[in-house]
């Protein structure tokens, strides 16, 4: 889409710089054909509706540019949006398994001191821990609307 777009902003504005100058040359010559063939009024008629003709294309090319700005500033919402909810999930992921990794650190350390250590199913209990701390974090972020 991205791609599309560019493509077509790069075509706008090539038929701009393209159609841009015209405008003083049919000024020009709508001006001077009016003096110089006086006795020519069809001449002095077209001329006139080539500028109109022209002041269409013009005209054109301003919506074309509108319209497809308004489309590249969707694209960028909608694609920011879409960043902000990965980001979104990574952050709550991380929120989620940091006091699990924090509390598996904390029992790791090896002292005498551990309320933990040699009781009979250590594992298990600093799993269930853990567990408990990543189901009470999700249970959080689940109330609050944030998963």
């Amino acid at each position: 889409m991205i791609r599309e777009i560019s493509m077509i902003k790069r075509d706008i504005l090539d038929f701009r710089i393209a159609v841009r100058p015209l405008r003083r040359i049919f000024e020009s010559l709508n001006n001077k054909a009016i003096k110089f063939f006086k006795d020519e009024t069809d001449l002095a008629i077209y001329l006139s509706d080539l500028l109109g003709d022209y002041e269409k294309v013009w005209n054109e090319i301003d919506n074309y540019t509108d319209t497809i700005n308004a489309l590249e500033n969707t694209n960028a919402n909608l694609l920011n949006d879409k960043t902000n909810a990965i980001v979104k999930v990574f952050t709550i992921l991380s929120f989620i398994t940091f006091p699990a990794m924090l509390i598996a650190t904390i029992l790791q350390i090896d002292t005498k001191t551990n309320p933990i250590r040699d009781m009979p199913y250590d594992f298990w209990i600093i799993f269930g821990l853990v567990a408990l701390t990543v189901l009470v974090m999700w249970l959080y972020f689940k109330t609050r609307k944030w998963l």
